[in-house]
């Protein structure tokens, strides 16, 4: 049974009718096929299909999208995903590969903790600002919270784990030992990590 990889991608672009256009048809496939919606049934419900005998795994789940929302000039949506071990990116690349939604752009997040896969390639973070993951569990208690630089990330962990001994000048693995420490003095069953989200290209798996 497959990992599954979480993405959260946001199309964006200037050119209003073919952003509607593309959320109106994630919305109706979602509509027409509920919890067994795929990338892979997008494509082919578009009147200018792409070839699809590309597509090799077709376990790249549309799970919701968000409301279309207008930020200056650009018009932009998030569509969340659930793929297969990896993003499977080369299927957004795909559906924008049509006319139809050839002014259309799009970043995106991927999480896939068994193949250490995290990554944001939106560089300017203008849709998608994590930076950071940090997760902990003790005991009963566990909890994860996202940074977008490495600032956000200290204050939180020295105002949360205040007696775990933390400074601001410490490197990540640093924080991870004494917060570590700290954790195994409350309960025997705890752990803690930090991921920094990379760019695609940095990632060997996405």
């Amino acid at each position: 049974m497959a990992n599954y990889c979480m993405n959260d991608i946001v199309f964006y672009s200037i050119n209003r009718e073919q952003i509607v256009n593309l959320f109106e048809q994630v919305k109706s496939t979602l509509n027409s096929f509920k919890c067994d919606t795929t990338l892979f049934k997008l494509l082919q419900c578009l009147e200018d299909q792409s070839p699809l005998d590309t597509i090799k795994d077709k376990r790249n789940f549309i799970i919701d999208c968000s409301e279309l929302q207008q930020a200056g000039d650009e018009y932009f949506f998030h569509m969340y995903t659930e793929a297969a071990w990896v993003p499977h990116i080369e299927d957004i690349d795909l559906l924008l590969s049509a006319d139809a939604f050839s002014a259309i752009q799009y970043v995106y997040t991927a999480e896939e903790p068994g193949m250490e896969i995290y990554v944001n390639s939106d560089v300017e973070h203008k849709f998608l600002d994590n930076k950071y993951l940090f997760y902990y569990w003790c005991g009963n208690e566990e909890e994860d919270q996202y940074f977008s630089n490495e600032d956000n990330l200290k204050e939180y962990l020295i105002t949360k784990f205040s007696k775990a001994g933390i400074n601001r000048e410490d490197k990540h693995k640093t924080m991870l030992t004494k917060l570590e420490n700290w954790l195994e003095t409350r309960n025997d069953n705890f752990g803690c990590y930090i991921h920094e989200f990379e760019l695609p290209e940095e990632c060997l798996y996405a």
